[in-house]
């Protein structure tokens, strides 16, 4: 069976309309601190997705966010706040 496309075509395909994250440097390094943070925070009670589940709720919470795709650079220092006063009170 051949395909539609050549890999040539595919690839530009893909950068042409490929997923592309909306977050600025600065918001995609915070996410991948706290993922970081998530994986080491992980045992064999709380899964890793419970505990960014709930600390993706309190930055939320406390910056008014519908979701954390709307988490903006000049909220960054208050989302940091509220994320290791979170490792604080959670760090196992």
């Amino acid at each position: 069976m051949d395909t539609p496309f050549t890999s040539e075509q595919i690839q530009f395909l893909d950068q042409r309309y490929g997923r592309k994250s909306r977050d600025s440097d600065a918001v995609q390094e915070f996410r991948k601190d706290i993922a970081r943070w998530v994986e080491q925070a992980k045992n064999q009670n709380v899964s890793r997705m419970a505990i960014q589940n709930g600390l993706y709720g309190a930055i939320r919470l406390k910056l008014g966010l519908k979701s954390m795709n709307a988490l903006s650079d000049n909220q960054l220092p208050e989302a940091r706040e509220v994320f290791e006063k979170f490792k604080e009170d959670f760090d196992v």
